[in-house]
């Protein structure tokens, strides 16, 4: 979005190219791995349609089409005048495919018309992003501002909630990466941390026991702990009260997940999800 400070300044400059040049990073790459899976011994080009990776370069070179017809044929202005009926559409969509959906690997999250098939919750990435841009660019929009910050959160939460209930967990996980754009407008970087903490606690859990899990949570905790006290000797007794109170909820917090990491991963994860990251931690190998 630009405002009346900017409207003048050319294409070049009100891109963001850092973003952009990690985009097609992660693109290479995801287009080199899929090559990689599938190359056998028989010499074969990454542009042969006949494989997935060929396919996958049409795919690429059709993004890209559609990312210069975005960037310099349709005025900016029109993703913000689309931005709420959009997510409002999609948001029913969500919704309706629970009940009006296929069953797809024990996910109902696919509308099915004849022979095409088509995933709400693709789209929703988009339309959410747009939202959020469209809310958080306003000028009155401040992060830390309680009322502006449940808004983000809502945004953010329903359609995610309207995914899990299609059971399409790892769609839904898509929508915890929106933490990383919320942390670059300002957000607590204390959020990424405990973010990566559950992660590793996850995994120590998954693939050793619960107890070592325990040791690496204390250990953190009582570093952490140490340095609130240590760096805020200066800081009046409520500051420093309030810090050790949130430490403390949120080592309770692990805990609660150290202990239902089994439940999680047995009953909430999908089988070709587990097998995934089963095969990713080294704990079966896929053949």
């Amino acid at each position: 979005m630009t405002n009346g400070s900017n409207t003048k300044r050319s294409l070049s400059e009100t891109l963001d190219w850092g973003l952009i040049i990690t985009y097609l990073l992660l693109v290479f790459i995801g287009w080199i791995n899929i090559y990689a899976a599938i190359h056998s011994s028989e010499p074969s080009s990454i542009f042969d349609w006949s494989c997935r990776s060929g396919k996958q370069a049409v795919w690429i070179l059709t993004a890209f089409i559609l990312d210069l017809v975005i960037l310099f044929a349709i005025n900016p202005r029109l993703w913000e005048v689309i931005s709420v009926p959009a997510y409002a559409f999609v948001l029913v969509l969500l919704v309706s495919v629970i009940f009006l959906g296929i069953e797809v690997k024990g996910s109902r999250s696919w509308f099915a018309f004849g022979p095409v098939r088509f995933q709400p919750a693709e789209i929703s990435k988009i339309t959410t992003s747009l939202m959020l841009a469209a809310f958080m660019s306003r000028p009155s929009f401040k992060m830390y501002d309680p009322k502006q910050f449940a808004a983000v959160a809502a945004i953010i939460g329903i359609p995610m909630l309207a995914i899990l209930g299609e059971s399409e967990t790892g769609s839904a996980l898509v929508y915890v990466g929106f933490i990383f754009m919320l942390y670059r407008e300002g957000f607590s970087g204390w959020f990424l941390f405990m973010m990566g903490m559950a992660i590793l606690l996850f995994i120590l859990t998954l693939m050793t026991s619960w107890w070592i899990s325990a040791i690496v949570l204390l250990v953190v905790v009582g570093i952490i702990l140490w340095r609130v006290i240590r760096n805020s000797e200066r800081k009046i007794i409520a500051v420093k009260i309030a810090a050790i109170r949130n430490v403390i909820l949120a080592a309770l917090a692990g805990f609660a997940l150290i202990f239902a990491t089994d439940f999680i991963f047995d009953n909430v994860l999908q089988e070709h999800q587990k097998k995934r990251i089963e095969v990713l931690l080294g704990m079966k190998e896929d053949p």
